[in-house]
């Protein structure tokens, strides 16, 4: 499995090397990939162990199935070079944090029935660290920090931010105030309202 994941990762990179003829978006997927390992390894791997550190085990989860897995597949499938930092970027992060919100919720419900035997083993994950009665109100919480994360990058789409110094799309405004009807089929294009 190992030797396919290695092949499967050099393929890529090589790939993305010979579209861009640019070493830098396989560089930083090498990086995210180098990253992403890390984190999984020593989620449960001594000396780390970071299941055991009362929430680092949960962040964790949420950084390498969120922003980057996202920002990962960004570097490694893009047919142009991807700045540090551009709008792409952050935009693959802000399509991460759904994505990693509720596969972190997924661990933390299943963290509830064996909660009892983890805190015997010294797996001190959130609701161990919490108690079941406070930390069945995370799992709300991180379901709502999924939802609203989803709703502000549509919201933010639809005002017409592209870029975290843009201004807000006025056009839209002034439209939607004089009754004009939202085009849904084309909601994400440019010409968003007729």
């Amino acid at each position: 499995m190992l030797i396919a994941a290695i092949l499967t990762a050099s393929g890529l990179m090589y790939l993305s090397y010979s579209i861009t003829e640019s070493m830098s978006n396989a560089q930083n997927a090498a990086i995210i990939g180098v990253i992403g390992l890390f984190l999984g390894y020593f989620y449960t791997a001594k000396p780390i162990r970071l299941v055991s550190r009362r929430g680092l085990g949960e962040i964790a989860i949420f950084l390498a199935f969120g922003p980057l897995l996202t920002l990962g597949s960004l570097f490694a499938i893009s047919t142009s070079t991807i700045e540090l930092f551009s709008v792409d970027f952050y935009n693959a992060i802000y399509l991460g944090i759904p994505l990693g919100l509720l596969t972190t919720n997924i661990l933390y419900i299943n963290q509830f029935p064996d909660a009892n035997s983890d805190s015997k083993t010294g797996k001190n994950h959130l609701v161990v660290t919490l108690g079941k009665k406070i930390a069945r109100w995370g799992y709300l919480i991180i379901l709502l920090g999924a939802f609203l994360a989803e709703v502000a990058v549509f919201i933010a789409k639809m005002l017409g931010y592209e870029d975290v110094e843009d201004k807000p799309n006025v056009d839209f405004w002034q439209r939607l105030e004089n009754g004009e009807v939202l085009d849904a089929d084309n909601m994400f294009s440019n010409d968003t309202i007729k």
